[in-house]
């Protein structure tokens, strides 16, 4: 019998599973990936060139939103570009990185950083639309699992370069035999299920397992033993402590959210804008110093392991199940954000080497604070609807509970049906569109509405049993549901 795993109230942190694990492990090993290259493209560069492209960057970044802030049109026409474009532009700003490694194309890397921008535009103005948008969900301050698991591998990486360069490539190796391991159990039949022929399951793990540690564990142990070139470590900076404190407190930040949030207080606009502009400053000033202490150790290429290129990696996590900021925890973007432009800004200050910058550098600031606030900013506050703000731990949700046929929308009868159906699939394609379904679940999802089972559904749909199972998951995930009745009654009380 096929269950999942589904939050049930607003906790603060989600629960880790194998499916979150495997995700976490593939969202830092393309972060990683993707730093690599622009940290190539960044060797060599002097000061200068490295301010004009942080300032490029911030600018974008900058005129976008307030451009964004005053046109709403633009914000609704920016905030859709997802999808194929999206992944057309970070392509095409990772292709301008690589060919600047070679002399006569280096002004490419500025084509890079006008690109990175846009695509960092797309992204931030999607969580902002989200939330002002989007019905307030119970999940609004949740710390999405597979997003702990990544900044955790990463904080672990950073802790083993200081022992052993050659220990934290091990854990490289590590955390992709892990993360695909993860996403073979949680994904495929043939991996999980108990009566997997000739239990070859079993054997697969304890390789997997094996070669996972060894990867890690070699590395220390040559380390220990001395071997020549084990002993290569990266320099320690200040800068890793303040990527301690800049996640510790965008944590704190979402638990203090969460709490306000159950306890009604954010239902107050006033008190709504006021946790609004506090968090968004305390991550912009935590930005900018971050971004001085890179600046003062010589460290401007670091920025790419915890700033804007991050941002651009999470957005290709759009189209895989479960989203690591649109889905769940979207605040976490809108702050992390911020902390980003803090960064961008003081970097590009400090390396034009101008003290007069500062001013233009606060002004910039309190103008990116004013433009997000208008943003994301909602007449009615962020009140969580009664039926979901019950809170309590996680349920574990049955989808054979919704195997038979049940009473849809009102009006789904005969007489009316076919003006409900019209009326019903036009509501689930705007809910479609602003929760980033597929145009399959799409399709689910005005099935579901109406009432229909995941028989029906599969033969409706020609397609498998076991896939329109998957595809109901695979809703009920992104939209936050519980059930089948909340998914009707989401779609009936839709504006």
């Amino acid at each position: 019998m096929e269950k999942i795993w589904i939050r049930r109230g607003c906790p603060a942190l989600a629960d880790i599973g194998i499916e979150q694990i495997g995700i976490g492990a593939f969202y830092y090993i393309a972060s990683t990936a993707v730093i690599g290259v622009v940290n190539y493209a960044s060797d060599s560069r002097s000061d200068q060139d490295m301010a004009l492209f942080f300032a490029l960057l911030s600018a974008v970044l900058l005129c976008a939103t307030m451009a964004s802030a005053l046109v709403t049109r633009l914000y609704d026409y920016l905030a859709d570009r997802q999808g194929l474009s999206f992944v057309v532009i970070v392509l095409a700003a990772m292709v301008c990185a690589c060919f600047s490694m070679f002399g006569p194309l280096r002004s490419l890397l500025y084509v890079g950083a006008l690109l990175t921008g846009c695509a960092c535009v797309l992204l931030t103005l999607s969580w902002d639309r989200g939330l002002s948008r989007m019905p307030v969900r119970a999940d609004l301050f949740a710390l999405p699992a597979a997003l702990l698991v990544a900044v955790g591998c990463y904080f672990v990486y950073r802790l083993l370069s200081f022992f052993s360069l050659a220990a934290a490539d091990g854990w490289h190796v590590t955390v992709g035999v892990v993360g695909m391991l993860a996403l073979l159990l949680a994904y495929s039949p043939e991996y999980n299920e108990p009566e997997a022929e000739n239990g070859a399951v079993r054997p697969f793990l304890l390789l997997g397992g094996v070669a996972a540690v060894f990867a890690t564990g070699g590395g220390l142990l040559a380390f220990l033993a001395g071997f020549p070139g084990s002993g290569q470590q990266a320099q320690f900076t200040p800068y890793f402590i303040l990527e301690i404190i800049g996640a510790v407190t965008i944590a704190l930040l979402c638990v203090v959210g969460n709490r306000l949030l159950r306890s009604g207080r954010l239902a107050s606009v006033g008190s709504a804008r006021a946790y609004s502009a506090a968090s968004l400053t305390i991550l912009l000033l935590l930005g900018a110093v971050s971004g001085v202490a890179l600046a003062a150790n010589n460290g401007n290429g670091l920025l790419w392991e915890a700033s804007v290129w991050v941002l651009v990696v999470a957005a290709l996590a759009l189209g895989m199940r479960t989203s690591l900021y649109l889905i769940q925890g979207m605040v976490i973007g809108v702050m992390f954000a911020a902390w980003c432009f803090g960064q961008l800004i003081a970097l590009a200050v400090i390396l034009f080497g101008n003290p007069w910058f500062w001013l233009v550098a606060g002004v910039a600031s309190c103008t990116y604070v004013a433009a997000v606030l208008k943003l994301i900013d909602r007449k009615d506050g962020y009140a969580v609807p009664k039926e979901s703000a019950s809170g309590g731990p996680v349920e574990n949700i049955d989808l054979a509970a919704d195997s038979a046929d049940v009473g849809g929308l009102p009006g789904t009868e005969n007489t009316q049906g076919a003006a409900r159906d019209l009326w019903t699939e036009e509501v689930c394609r705007k809910i479609g569109e602003d929760y980033r379904l597929t145009a399959r679940e799409i399709e689910v999802l005005c099935l579901i509405a109406e009432g229909r089972s995941a028989r029906f559904i599969a033969d409706d749909l020609v397609i498998s049993y076991n896939t329109a199972r998957s595809h109901m998951r695979n809703v009920y995930e992104k939209l936050g549901i519980h059930s089948k009745q909340d998914i009707i009654s989401l779609v009936q009380s839709w504006e």
